[in-house]
């Protein structure tokens, strides 16, 4: 009767040990699973260090430092030019006038206390408003109040002679521009809305400066709502300074190989060009070419959605921002030059060896 029970005993305790580690085999491979959802993507920075250091590693060469970049003059606005911009100078009377038209409720609304306090955004549209319905406003009242009429032609005259100031200080000069220009955010922030809203906003400096002068106020502050909201301007700029550092250091080691000795004395792959094969197929392909291109394509975006509202506008920048324009463009062209040479070096070592980037 003891043998039986202390045999029932040691069975027990088998099954208990046996339990306890499915257990704790299950509790870690929860932990595990846990830390690898949680765990963060390696940043781009980290994607391109290691990519350095291997390709270092692989040609035998002397690891490179990273190249270092000068940096870029910051974006900076003027202080806002006082333009002529007041509502028509004319009397009470002469203001009752123009009751038929729309034109009356845009100067009362413009004489408010509200509408003395106008963001810059806020004056280009009341200016674009006024020039767009005066016309309007002139062929209703001209048969009765022809000199208030000529008054009216006159005003409107003034004011597309002054609208490219106003469109400069609304966009270029205002307040969304130093927003989208600030480097008070690392990370990005609604680089995609950032970039419709650049797009759509040179479409409308481009209709405004060939005399289409239709307001589109929600249209308007729509746009300017998604650049104010985006940093897409500082963060590319950054992203960009950096990628063209990585490839310049990457340059200089593969430069190196090159002025060291052919990668092979032969058209026939050694161990070492099949691991340098490798490297660039595998990881440089992977983790640095292509998670790059989309980041770089939405930089030309931004140069080109920028150059479409700067270059009406360039009578009116200052010198300070004709430089970080022009610092901006000579950084894409330094760029794609850095990324076409990075190419043209590895396909020059691979083809030493019989070898191609594309090539088994």
């Amino acid at each position: 009767m003891n043998s039986s029970s202390c045999a029932n005993d040691n069975d027990y305790q088998k099954q208990t040990q046996v339990i306890i580690v499915i257990i704790c085999k299950l509790s870690l491979l929860f932990a595990f699973t846990l830390l690898s959802a949680c765990s963060e993507p390696p940043s781009r920075h980290d994607q391109w260090a290691n990519y350095l250091e291997r390709l270092s590693t692989v040609l035998s060469q002397i690891p490179a430092e990273i190249v270092s970049v000068p940096p870029s003059p910051t974006w900076s606005s003027n202080k806002p030019e006082s333009i002529a911009t007041a509502p028509p100078s004319i009397s009470l009377v002469e203001f009752w006038q123009l009751k038929p038209c729309a034109l009356h409720q845009t100067i009362a609304l413009r004489n408010s206390n509200l509408g003395k306090f106008q963001q810059p955004s806020q004056q280009l549209l009341y200016e674009l408003t006024v020039i767009e319905q005066t016309p309007t406003c002139i062929a209703i009242i001209e048969a009765e109040h022809a000199e208030l009429a000529n008054q009216l032609a006159q005003l409107r005259t003034a004011k597309i002679n002054t609208l490219p100031s106003t469109i400069y200080q609304a966009t270029l000069n205002g307040p969304e521009w130093s927003r989208l220009h600030s480097n008070l955010q690392p990370q990005p922030t609604n680089i995609s809305s950032g970039l419709a809203g650049l797009r759509q906003l040179g479409g409308l400096v481009e209709r405004w400066s060939s005399g289409d002068y239709s307001p589109s106020r929600l249209h308007l502050e729509e746009r300017f709502g998604q650049i104010y909201h985006s940093n897409a301007a500082s963060y590319l700029f950054r992203y960009a300074r950096q990628e063209l550092a990585f490839y310049l250091s990457a340059n200089q080691i593969l430069l190196r190989q090159l002025n060291t000795g052919p990668l092979c004395f032969q058209p026939s792959p050694t161990r070492k060009a099949r691991r340098f094969h490798g490297l660039v197929v595998n990881y440089f392909n992977t983790n640095i070419q292509q998670p790059g291109s989309e980041t770089l394509q939405q930089w030309r975006q931004l140069n080109d959605a920028l150059t479409r509202i700067e270059t009406p506008l360039l009578p009116y920048l200052s010198i300070q921002q004709r430089r970080y324009i022009e610092n901006r463009h000579a950084l894409q062209g330094t760029l794609i030059t850095a990324q076409r040479a990075h190419a043209k070096l590895i396909s020059e070592l691979l083809s030493q060896c019989g070898l191609a980037v594309n090539s088994a």
